[in-house]
């Protein structure tokens, strides 16, 4: 009878580890073209997106504060970064508008992808002047939405990408969660945690750089392990604790995406 039991739970752990690597398998088959070599152009277009892309970061975090509480000192600072991104982005755009890498040499879009994160910049510039934070931060995510949908419709795997849309879903469970309690949020945790393997299998954001990938990979380790504990915490309907987590949740997910991009 032990022998039959223990031919069952192997069997049951066999099968298990099965479907978990037929699980993952369309995920990596997702990122295998993050192994391929990339043209120098992509690498210097990539460059130069980052570089306008953290300034805009810097505004958007300086919005979120002024939401909470008004400054004008603040809002000239966030003023001063969304220009500099403008700056930064026009840059992108006389360099490869009318020549793009030639990972983006089918998309017929390219041009117009780069037009329209100039003109979603140049909205934050004038919402945050006008002292419309809301909309200015509305529209900041809608322009990070369109580098993540630049790189995904032309098979580009950037970590950061993946951590936008895990971040978008965990604000989502945070706010229904507040509104309807815990039973609201049991049928997400399962697509959270998706989400969260897709970062977990997106390559190291700074593959040159071993400190970079390692304060990157140790702010992921503790958001993953973060993740777990929520969804343990969720099925067991253990509201405090699962609480406690989402209370930090975005700020581990903005560590991870920072050092990220």
């Amino acid at each position: 009878m032990r022998s039959f039991s223990l031919k069952i739970s192997t069997l049951f752990l066999t099968m298990s580890l099965v479907l978990a690597i037929v699980s993952v398998t369309p995920i990596l088959a997702q990122t295998s073209q993050a192994n391929l070599k990339v043209s120098p152009e992509l690498k210097n277009f990539d460059n130069m997106v980052l570089q306008s892309r953290q300034e805009m970061r810097k505004y958007c975090a300086i919005v979120q504060e002024l939401i909470k509480q008004e400054d004008t000192q603040k809002q000239a600072k966030g003023l001063e970064h969304i220009l500099q991104s403008t700056a930064l982005w026009e840059n992108v755009q006389q360099n490869f508008q009318s020549q793009p890498p030639a990972e983006y040499q089918q998309d017929e879009k390219f041009g117009s992808r780069l037009d329209a994160i100039h003109q979603g910049m140049q909205n934050m510039e004038n919402h945050l002047a006008d002292g419309k934070y809301q909309k200015a931060l509305k529209v900041c995510g809608a322009t990070c939405a369109l580098f993540v949908k630049m790189h995904e419709e032309n098979n580009l795997v950037y970590a950061a990408d993946r951590l936008f849309h895990l971040r978008k879903m965990a604000k989502q469970m945070i706010n229904k969660e507040h509104d309807s309690g815990l039973p609201a949020i049991k049928g997400m945790t399962g697509d959270l945690l998706n989400l969260r393997n897709n970062v977990l299998v997106a390559p190291c954001p700074a593959p040159d750089n071993e400190k970079q990938c390692e304060k990157y990979q140790a702010a992921l380790k503790n958001l993953s392990t973060q993740l777990d504990d929520l969804a343990i915490n969720v099925v067991n309907n253990d509201r405090v604790a699962a609480e406690a987590i989402l209370k930090n949740l975005v700020s581990a997910i903005n560590l991870a995406y920072g050092i990220a991009l």
